[in-house]
């Protein structure tokens, strides 16, 4: 079976925006070079996230929220056709859960918008701030602002509600597709990650709960499309 990473380079021109990316050379572009080796290399990616020795948690956080939004975009890219208005008018995952948007600019309150409005408004807040030299340096030189893990933490809560409109909504599209193993290790690579950095609280993770116990069960039986109360912003 074809890694997820060849899937994602297969698919690439599904992609719906530019993908951020640190320059060779730099510290962070060699973290990301070493995090993708270590995913080829078919490495348990419960130990995939762990934290190398001597390496700075900023630098590793920063690599991996590029990297996640840069797969998740792409992911959600594959199944964009099948999101519309009228498919999708409400981002969503189920009947319990409603994700409404606010930016405290253009949307000053929580507002209820259709999946793929939302999904447009969500990648352009986070691109902004990922190609923000002041937030997202490229350079060790420029420190990270005080408050960057929070904003990880925003951006990682934020794609994790993709996660679940996308699987709740659209997974027999991903079937359709043959994507759905890679969705899968993209899934269990996210889920992994911010667990072990709580960078999602587990209130949010529970839209997926069910799904993603019966996902990391050693047999990995398929689980059920999970029932999905509205989280704001």
């Amino acid at each position: 079976m074809a890694s997820f990473l060849d899937f994602l380079q297969v698919n690439k021109h599904k992609t719906f925006r530019p993908k951020k990316k640190f320059p060779q050379g730099t510290l962070r572009y060699s973290l990301h070079k070493q995090a993708e080796a270590t995913l080829h290399s078919g490495v348990d990616l419960r130990h995939a996230v762990k934290l190398p020795p001597s390496e700075n948690f900023d630098d590793w956080l920063a690599v991996h929220t590029v990297d996640f939004f840069n797969r998740i975009n792409l992911m959600y890219g594959t199944i964009s056709d099948v999101c519309t208005r009228e498919s999708c008018p409400t981002m969503c995952g189920g009947s319990r859960y409603e994700y409404l948007w606010q930016d405290g600019i253009e949307y000053k309150k929580p507002t209820r918008l259709p999946a793929p409005q939302y999904m447009q408004l969500l990648m352009d807040w986070i691109e902004v701030r990922i190609n923000d030299e002041h937030i997202f340096p490229s350079s060790t030189n420029v420190s990270f602002p005080k408050d960057f893990r929070q904003i990880c933490k925003k951006i990682l809560t934020r794609l994790f509600r993709v996660f679940v409109h996308v699987y709740i909504h659209h997974f027999d599209r991903i079937r359709e597709l043959g994507a759905e193993p890679h969705a899968n290790t993209l899934y269990k690579h996210f889920y992994f990650f911010v667990t072990e950095y709580g960078m999602v609280s587990t209130k949010e993770l529970e839209a997926l709960k069910d799904m993603t116990e019966r996902l990391l069960e050693p047999s990995n039986r398929r689980a059920p499309i999970p029932s999905a109360n509205a989280f704001r912003s």
